[in-house]
């Protein structure tokens, strides 16, 4: 993997990359709660078996939006682990995926904020949260990812 800036140079990053410059939907909001998957479709974006590989299909079977992001990582607490709930959210949302797989696919990706990094900051739960830049990261395995950022938006 690869990241490109703006001019398409590589700079040796592990994921493909894009800034867009502009802020896309509502995604990662302030008001929106880390426990809930986004209002207008289920946490998870676009399952697989959705790209039917046609003229305009997308080129990775899962886009998520730095809501679902900080979705995934929200149950990355030891308490919906050790009850269970992580597992049926995975289940439902990423059939197929672990959460330790999709947690090292963020850090690869360099969207995970740690905590400690952002000094207790609001929205820094147990796992961290995705970088506040990031308006989507699209994947079809481990190893095929591109991230989309918009280098534009404040800190929050």
């Amino acid at each position: 993997m690869h990241e490109h800036d703006a001019t398409g140079a590589t700079r040796g990053a592990q994921a493909h990359t894009r800034d867009t410059g502009t802020q896309r939907g509502e995604a990662g909001s302030a008001t929106q709660s880390a426990a809930a998957p986004p209002s207008d479709r289920p946490a998870g974006g676009a399952p697989a078996g959705v790209n039917s590989g046609g003229e305009g299909a997308p080129r990775h079977l899962w886009v998520l939006t730095r809501h679902d992001v900080d979705y995934v990582l929200h149950y990355t607490h030891w308490i919906p682990i050790g009850r269970g709930y992580t597992r049926s959210m995975l289940a439902r949302h990423y059939p197929g995926w672990t959460l330790g797989t999709l947690v090292g696919l963020f850090d690869r990706a360099g969207i995970r904020i740690l905590p400690a990094d952002l000094q207790g900051a609001r929205g820094a739960q147990h796992g961290g949260r995705c970088h506040w830049q990031v308006v989507s990261i699209s994947f079809s395995s481990p190893v095929d990812v591109e991230v989309e950022w918009d280098r534009s938006l404040p800190f929050d």
